[in-house]
């Protein structure tokens, strides 16, 4: 997740400044899938 978000920032154009909901959306959709299997993986039972 951290190396994409870091792509989207090399990559862009030296002139180009994105606003805040720019990166919000490259950052946190990700971030909530991770945060939905990790918490799938923690309520999942017989693992203990």
């Amino acid at each position: 997740m951290t190396v994409l978000y870091a792509l989207f920032l090399v990559t862009k154009p030296a002139d180009i400044t994105y606003d805040a909901w720019v990166h919000a959306l490259v950052f946190v959709p990700p971030l909530v899938g991770f945060a939905g299997h990790a918490l799938r993986l923690a309520l999942r039972p017989g693992d203990a």
